[in-house]
């Protein structure tokens, strides 16, 4: 693919460390009390450059179920990001049209979590710490490659969130699904083609 605004960069990873062997990686952003280490995670830039590829223009080429991606077009009403009523009511029915619209197999729709992105300073915002309990304060852009959810992790979301269901969902198919929205995300977007991230994954390769 060959887009006129295809960039060559240098993307960060987290590096592997011995104490994984042990302890889980773990990054911890709201405050809490006690002298506890926030993070035993290490990033450094990949030994290689990578090329973001821009796909405007060729949107339609990339479908949910064999890249892992798709943009859609969904008019809003929403005119603040902040206010939680309006969010879980309004803005959560705009988003279940779309998906019900753009994917097949979907008979029911939970949504679990949701969180706008700003890409400034929290200081420059007046904020001191980050409450995870307020979903309507924002969250910084995250500045380095991962991924949301393993596929073991989307099994622990659906316990987690559905209880006494949970089992019988999961015996047939279960997606977890990220909606951005450039309105609420206040900045470009780079992801990857599921194929490439989960051998990435699965072979720990960095």
């Amino acid at each position: 693919m060959s887009g006129l605004g295809n960039q060559t960069v240098t993307l960060n990873y987290a590096k592997w460390l011995p104490i994984y062997e042990k302890e889980t990686p773990y990054q911890i952003l709201s405050e809490f009390p006690g002298n506890y280490k926030k993070t035993n995670l290490e990033f450094s830039h990949a030994p290689i450059e990578e090329t973001i590829h821009d796909i405007r223009g060729s949107e339609d080429e990339f479908k949910i179920d064999s890249v892992g991606f798709q943009v859609c077009h969904q008019k809003t009403i929403i005119q603040t990001w902040t206010d939680k009523s309006v969010i879980e009511t309004l803005y959560y029915a705009e988003m279940e049209q779309l998906l019900r619209r753009e994917l097949e197999e979907v008979d029911e729709v939970v949504f679990y979590d949701w969180r706008p992105r700003k890409n400034v300073p929290f200081k420059e915002e007046g904020v001191s710490k980050v409450d995870l309990d307020n979903l309507s304060q924002y969250l910084l852009p995250v500045g380095n490659a991962h991924i949301d959810l393993s596929p073991l992790g989307v099994i622990k979301r659906v316990r987690y969130h559905l209880g006494e269901r949970a089992e019988t969902l999961l015996k047939g198919r279960v997606r977890a699904l990220k909606i951005r929205s450039l309105l609420a995300f206040g900045g470009p977007l780079a992801t990857i083609q599921f194929k490439t991230g989960l051998s990435r994954y699965a072979t720990g390769q960095k």
